[in-house]
């Protein structure tokens, strides 16, 4: 039996696919894609040319169906299985299905597998293309780390979302030059040094972090939404970080690749939401330019000043694009309140990462273990008091990150920490 693919053109949000029942490795039917794409001065005359055919295909295909009354096309879809069909889906690998390969003209991208992996007008020779076709850390189709910058897909700067006026006052008026913390401890709940039941429970949520990154299409919906022209990828994305940040922050960590299964995507807008009393989270966007970081600051100050939580005085919170993390705490015991943060932290690994440590993992981490231990009554403020009877931290490190790249996996029996730290006055 031959090797089964996909090829397809992408123009306009509509995808051109081609079925090909064999020699669909790389090098096959991926060199014969690889061939199709102009390079040097050619390049822009033959992608305007290209569009334009794939214009006229979708054009001549929907004039047939609507003459023929074709019910394909009440669903978005034209063409014959056989030969071609042009849909709104992505095609995907399945059972049948081993390799995919998308020129992507709206983009200008080289797909394999659903990933954007190569730069449509700098396309590698031919050696580097098979060569370079691989995977990342978490078993996802990628480039490999190898390739040459000039040739990868990078996700690009789109334009930045206007920042608003009135924000930027609330963030100039409210925020004092130097109050920008460096470090995690200047903030009054969190202990300098770490416990030791802190970091085996650090330890277990890089690991689950690492899980979900190896599920499924996580790994492409993370490097393709900010591509995206509908608010379908947005709110999966929502879901995504509300979910890690969530899990966080909870008294029990949880088996995060079961648990994500079973998460619906919001039919609305998520970006605003109460965690507990005490912390609120806040969905953000390019969080790396400070333009736009200092509005999500005064956005979420504003939101928690118009909705002050009872009996508290101090309220944190999480501001997160999945990319980086911001740390907010606001102050309600002073006339009008007032805000203190981070900077903008990393939070998601790199899929190249040789470590699954991370600023902004640490961050929340962090946050989170100091608002459960606040819920414990009498807790002493000493750090030593949480040296004893714990899981050594070498150990929890073996035991929930064992080895790197596609190899990492999550051992479940872990997911108990917090009741086994707890019998000893030590939430993990």
């Amino acid at each position: 039996m031959g090797t089964r693919g996909y090829k397809v053109y992408r123009r306009k949000g509509w995808y051109h696919r081609i079925y090909n029942p064999w020699d669909s490795y790389p090098s096959g039917l991926g060199i014969e894609l690889w061939h199709e794409v102009a390079r040097g001065e050619a390049y822009r005359t033959w992608l305007e040319g290209f569009r334009d055919s794939l214009d006229k295909k979708l054009e001549e295909l929907r004039t047939e169906a609507d003459a023929a009354d074709d019910p394909q096309a009440r669903f978005d879809e034209y063409g014959d299985e056989d030969e071609l069909i042009i849909t709104r889906d992505r095609p995907e690998n399945d059972l049948h299905i081993e390799w995919v390969y998308e020129i992507d003209t709206d983009n200008e991208i080289f797909y394999v597998d659903g990933f954007p992996l190569f730069n449509l007008q700098d396309m590698p020779p031919k050696n580097v293309f098979l060569r370079c076709i691989g995977y990342d850390s978490y078993g996802q189709r990628a480039h490999t780390a190898a390739t040459p910058i000039r040739h990868r897909y990078t996700s690009r700067k789109v334009s930045y979302p206007p920042v608003s006026e009135e924000l930027v006052q609330v963030y100039q008026s409210k925020h004092a030059s130097g109050d920008v913390v460096t470090s995690l401890h200047q903030f009054d709940e969190i202990l300098e040094n770490p416990a030791k039941c802190e970091m085996v429970r650090l330890h277990f949520y890089q690991a689950l972090m690492g899980s979900i990154l190896k599920f499924g299409n996580v790994g492409s919906d993370i490097r393709n939404f900010e591509l995206a022209t509908d608010p379908w990828p947005l709110r999966k994305t929502q879901k995504l970080t509300t979910y890690l940040v969530q899990v966080a922050v909870e008294k029990r960590m949880t088996d995060m690749e079961e648990e994500w299964r079973r998460v619906p995507v919001p039919n609305e807008d998520s970006s605003w939401r109460w965690l507990r009393e005490d912390l609120c989270m806040l969905w953000g966007t390019r969080l790396d330019d400070e333009a736009n970081m200092q509005a999500a600051v005064a956005d979420l100050f504003t939101r928690v000043m118009q909705t002050p939580p009872k009996a508290k005085t101090i309220v944190y919170g999480i501001i997160i694009s999945l990319f980086h993390v911001v740390i907010v705490r606001v102050d309600l015991s002073v006339s009008e309140g007032s805000f203190t943060h981070t900077a903008a932290l990393q939070f998601l690994p790199s899929f190249y990462a040789k470590s699954p440590s991370t600023l902004g993992i640490t961050a929340v981490i962090r946050l989170g273990y100091a608002l459960l231990c606040h819920d414990l009554d009498n807790l002493p403020n000493s750090p030593t008091y949480f040296g004893e009877h714990t899981v050594p931290i070498t150990t929890s490190h073996h035991l929930v990150w064992q080895g790197t790249n596609k190899n990492t996996h999550l051992i479940t029996t872990f997911s108990r920490i917090p009741q086994i730290c707890q019998k000893h006055r030590e939430w993990a």
